[in-house]
């Protein structure tokens, strides 16, 4: 027979024997990556190329195309590495060039180059302004003026300049303007000029010539936010005043407009200069055309949402950004909303996710909201947000800074606060005083909702509410100062089963038992945990959490501590060196693995290996390293990241979780090993051990349930390409089995 025809033949049994196997393994969900959440609200800079509109927000790039329809989201999983953008320029070459927190990135769809930005001590810094000029650009930083090479080596940084006349040293460079010979900066200390024919010259502090608020009082201010040159005058806006610069004069001189102004950004396009401000009747835009300005009409933009911050057009439609965020775009004479801007706002204090997949985000701008159908419905409250939790029937929670506790539905918010609970305020507001309600700590059991009230008045901070007595006085409880809570400082708390621990500012932790009935005090006892008194790494607790197993974890200010049951005290918990020892949330999944919330990143720790891996927005897709709080979902595997900037969600590593034995799977399967990273894992939540035979019914290795198999036996070789059985015995004995298809590449 030919050999083709063999070699075809084997083939195809093969192929018949792979799709048999793939039709009795039980199917798993494809690996999936981070998904970031981020806002495009906040915009900075806005430029149209073509027939796209590019706008540089704090979380990431907008691209628009029609007014009409969502834009294209570009943020730092795109090859922009961060999401903070405050620049984005096309240069003569047709290049797009990008500004942003700590890089200088050279954009291409799946071939972004970026070029960090950094200060003495290695720390990014921001990037402000870009401007071409042919082989170089002029990069305005935090620590002064940098000029980039885009030949030399594809890019690199050729030189950089921090001493300008008298002005105070290594000023924010907030905007450039260039002429044929000269370059004009606007910085955080003043208005620099000189001549840029001869680069190296800028070095040197003489030959800039500036201009600040001490010798020249009309500017009201040294920090100047914007420059702009427009048929051969110089203007600026400082936060208070727009200006002319007369260099020969050495002069500056404010042009009035009205009074209590303020002023964001100057645009030169075309034959016009346009003003972005507010006075003391509302927010304004104004344009040049011959030396005077004219108002223009932003009729259409509310007042609640601040002043223009900048603007373009392309003689049809002007786009505007405001302050507060929003942006808009005029339909004939009035101005519309665009609303495909992502997250409603930026600084993410909390996400819970309820047992239907529903995502509540809760903000430190006064709102919360619901991912409803693909759409962010909003809740506004008085005061800020501080968490948002899910109690055992699944409802969503919403804690606020003053304004009490909110539980939400899609259609309804029932407030409760010291008229409808025993939760009480104090007297930092007043005369609102015992109103002003501050939530730091919610958590559930089967029936109680506990409820920590910072420094209530009345000496009993932590609440206790009967999930299925709410709207009842009879429903609510407090436990304080005869319970031997004897601090209201209280910061955050959690539960598991009879137990509750409370964390407070700076006495340490009180762990009480509160018995069957958490409404009987009779049998209530509660100990505290201090340095001295439980050798707590610090007094200053920033969370508390039970471990699945149900011992307690404190993080700190100062790092974190376990509680060791042997010992009856706690022992400080190492963290890797790379990341910051403030802690800002501790969260478990159902395997006892520890997701650690830092200023400074996020920690992942296996319990089983005894393994870290940190994550930082430099080195993986974390939207920001500032992480304010951890969600793990039970449910999808996934864990909600809050941060500064956004949310991040990372996927699960083995799949959809499950509790039962008796269905768990092998994630991803078929197991197709491309290098010594690819890993199998399994999707069961609990503690457990897993057997891995052959088909002949030999044992291949042993592992705990949340270990990753590697492909390999327990002479640490590699196995070959087949079929393979697993079976997986709980902590409580019950077994479950399958099968996993392995493919070696």
């Amino acid at each position: 027979m030919d050999c083709k025809k063999v070699f075809a033949l084997k083939t195809i049994v093969i192929s018949l024997s792979l799709l048999f196997i793939l039709g009795i393994l039980q199917p798993a969900a494809a690996a999936s990556e981070w998904i970031n959440l981020t806002s495009f609200k906040y915009g900075r800079r806005i430029q149209q190329f073509g027939d796209t509109l590019f706008v540089a927000t704090s979380g990431g790039i907008l691209a628009i195309d029609d007014p009409d329809r969502p834009g294209r989201e570009l943020i730092n999983t795109d090859g922009l590495g961060t999401t903070d953008i405050t620049d984005i320029i096309k240069d003569a070459s047709g290049q797009l060039w990008v500004a942003g927190f700590g890089r200088l990135i050279k954009f291409d769809d799946g071939n972004s180059r970026q070029f960090l930005f950094a200060d003495q001590d290695n720390n990014l810094i921001g990037v402000h302004r870009l401007v071409d000029d042919g082989d170089f650009l002029w990069v305005g930083c935090d620590n002064g003026l940098v000029l980039f090479s885009k030949e030399n080596d594809g890019g690199q940084i050729q030189d950089s300049y921090g001493l300008f006349g008298d002005l105070n040293p290594m000023p924010t460079v907030l905007d450039i303007a260039l002429t044929a010979d000269s370059i004009y900066l606007a910085t955080s200390s003043g208005i620099a000029i000189a001549d840029r024919s001869n680069p190296i010259l800028l070095k040197s502090p003489n030959n800039w010539k500036t201009f600040g608020y001490a010798d020249h009082p009309a500017m009201f201010s040294d920090t100047v936010r914007s420059i702009a040159l427009f048929k051969g005058e110089i203007y600026a806006s400082t936060p208070r005043a727009f200006l002319t610069v007369d260099v020969a004069a050495d002069s500056v001189a404010r042009v009035p407009i009205g009074d209590g102004i303020g002023y964001a950004n100057l645009v030169a396009e075309h034959d016009s200069l346009f003003l972005h401000f507010y006075d003391m009747f509302g927010s304004k835009m104004a344009v040049i055309v011959d030396s005077v300005p004219e108002p223009l009409s932003i009729s259409g933009i509310p007042w609640q949402v601040g002043y223009p911050v900048t603007s373009t057009g392309n003689g049809t439609v002007r786009w505007v950004t405001v302050s507060r965020g929003g942006l808009f775009h005029s339909v004939q004479d009035r101005y519309q909303e665009y609303y495909y801007t992502g997250l409603p706002e930026t600084d993410v204090n909390d996400v819970t996710v309820g047992t239907t997949g529903l995502i509540t985000a809760a903000f430190e701008n006064r709102r919360a909201a619901m991912l409803i159908d693909n759409a962010w419905k909003l809740y506004s409250f008085a005061r800020p947000t501080t968490l948002a939790a899910l109690d055992s029937l699944g409802q969503t929670w919403v804690g606020t800074d003053g304004d009490a506790l909110h539980l939400l539905t899609e259609d309804t918010v029932i407030r409760y606060d010291e008229t409808n609970s025993t939760m009480l305020g104090n007297t930092d507001d007043p005369p609102n005083g015992l109103s002003y309600v501050v939530i730091r700590g919610l958590d559930t059991d089967r029936q109680y909702v506990y409820i920590a009230c910072y420094r209530a008045a009345n000496g009993y901070p932590i609440v206790i509410g009967d999930l299925s007595n709410l709207d009842d006085p009879s429903g609510w409880d407090s436990l304080g100062v005869a319970d031997s809570i004897k601090n209201v400082y209280v910061t955050s708390l959690d539960v598991h089963e009879n137990w509750l621990a409370v964390g407070t500012e700076a006495v340490g932790v009180y762990v009480c038992d509160l018995g069957a009935d958490p409404f009987d005090h009779s049998d209530d006892s509660c100990i505290q945990f201090t340095t001295d008194s439980g050798r707590l790494v610090s007094n200053t607790v920033r969370t508390v959490k039970f471990s699945p197993g149900g011992i307690l974890w404190v993080g700190t200010n100062f790092g974190v501590s376990r509680y060791d049951p042997g010992r009856e005290y706690f022992v400080t918990f190492d963290l890797p060196a790379s990341v910051s020892s403030d802690i800002t949330d501790l969260e478990f999944d159902g395997r006892g693995n520890l997701w650690i919330g830092t200023t400074d990143g996020l920690v992942f720790w296996n319990a089983s290996a005894d393994e870290f891996m940190v994550y930082k927005s430099l080195t993986s897709d974390l939207v920001s390293d500032a992480v304010n709080n951890v969600t793990f979902d039970p449910i999808s595997g996934r864990t909600y990241v809050a941060t500064d900037a956004g949310i991040s969600i990372i996927p699960s590593v083995m799949g959809t979780p499950t509790s039962t034995a008796e269905s768990v799977i092998a994630y991803p399967n078929p197991f197709v090993i491309n290098s010594p990273a690819d890993r199998l894992s399994f999707n069961f939540l609990k503690a457990g051990r897993v057997r891995i035979y052959s088909v002949a019914g030999e044992l291949v290795t042993e592992l705990a349930v949340n270990d990753t198999w590697d492909g390999r036996n327990q002479k640490n070789e590699d196995v070959a390409s087949g079929v393979y059985i697993f079976v997986l015995t709980d902590e409580d004995g019950n077994v479950g089995r399958g099968k996993i298809l392995l493919v070696r590449m």
